[in-house]
């Protein structure tokens, strides 16, 4: 209501909001060196030049990375979480390696049953089973999950070894 009686919103073309943000990599704290800070310049422009009833939103962000100069933060908070995020990462890891190893003996289970059928088959008929139906004894989804477990416990042990400074490269 305001806003209407300091200009009319039908004759607006163009907004632009401009803005600046810091932020610390707060990983390299607790190694007793001083931390990256990024400088990021921001600009959401909001574009209604086609009057169409859909104004066009675009967002353009700049980064600039500096060393920090002054900084005062208390790392055993930092430390405290980062205990507990290797903590979970750990627990993650197990999941991953349960479910892994589950999947791993469904698979071999059956791959075991498909070959005694197959032998099965060829004792009792004299004939042979044909490559379609052997592959219905292989379930899909369970090597898609197996895909999905390395895949995560992988990435955790990267993440981990970032996490703990053995790593640095992202």
């Amino acid at each position: 209501k305001y806003l209407c009686a300091l200009f009319q919103i039908s004759r607006l073309i163009q907004v632009e909001i401009s803005f600046k943000l810091k932020g610390i990599a707060l990983q390299t704290i607790h190694a007793r060196e001083l931390p990256d800070c990024y400088a990021f310049q921001n600009t959401i422009t909001f574009n209604n030049r086609a009057h169409s009833g859909k104004i066009k939103v675009y967002f353009d962000s700049d980064t600039e990375i500096q060393e920090c100069k002054d900084w005062h933060i208390f790392n055993s908070v930092l430390q405290k979480n980062t205990q507990y995020i290797l903590v979970f990462d750990g627990f993650v890891i197990l999941g991953c390696l349960a479910s892994l190893v589950l999947c791993t003996r469904s698979i071999v289970l059956a791959w075991r049953l498909q070959k005694r059928f197959v032998n099965f088959f060829l004792e009792k008929h004299k004939r042979r089973v044909c490559y379609a139906d052997r592959l219905e004894f292989l379930n899909g989804w369970y090597v898609l999950v197996i895909i999905s477990d390395v895949m995560t416990i992988i990435g955790s042990i990267l993440k981990m070894e970032i996490k703990a400074k053995v790593r640095i490269s992202y």
